[in-house]
């Protein structure tokens, strides 16, 4: 069988469809799918928990942000 040149690979048609299926295409291709899949669950909940730790830090180290741990009111202060 002789190779087919550009002019009678140009008119053959192309295959026919199937009946009632769509022709769809992905809309992420693999590298896109696993790069989306990376950051959603890789890097989106180490973000999160830099804000998180940021906030606490900051909560903790304001004047008055945080509660003073709490005696018993039966302790002595020669305990301490």
């Amino acid at each position: 069988m002789a190779p087919m040149t550009a002019p009678a690979l140009a008119s053959q048609s192309p295959p026919p469809k199937a009946a009632g299926r769509p022709d769809r295409r992905p809309a992420l291709s693999i590298r896109g799918m696993l790069l989306t899949a990376i950051v959603v669950g890789v890097v989106l909940p180490a973000l999160m928990v830099l804000l998180l730790d940021q906030d606490l830090a900051r909560r903790t180290l304001e004047p008055g942000g945080a509660e003073q741990p709490r005696r018993h009111p039966g302790a002595s202060r020669r305990w301490r």
